[in-house]
């Protein structure tokens, strides 16, 4: 998959779920984990229409981090 295919798809999967977000909960803050990152951030402040502060995105957040992050004690 090209990142232009990534952008295509995803630019489809973040319009849809962030009209839903903002249907069903309308004063929340939005954070982004979706690459290519910017872009994804940007479609959602657009598709969104929440202030700049109310749409964020997450970089740099790897599996082997989130694995420890939510990893439970054996």
């Amino acid at each position: 998959m090209s990142r232009d295919d990534l952008l295509h798809t995803n630019f489809k999967i973040m319009s849809d779920v962030v009209s839903k977000v903002v249907a069903y909960s309308p004063e929340t803050i939005l954070i982004v984990v979706s690459n290519p990152l910017d872009a994804m951030v940007q479609t959602a402040f657009r598709q969104s229409g929440f202030n700049r502060e109310r749409v964020l995105g997450m970089a740099a957040f790897s599996t082997p981090a989130a694995s420890r992050l939510f990893s439970r004690p054996s």
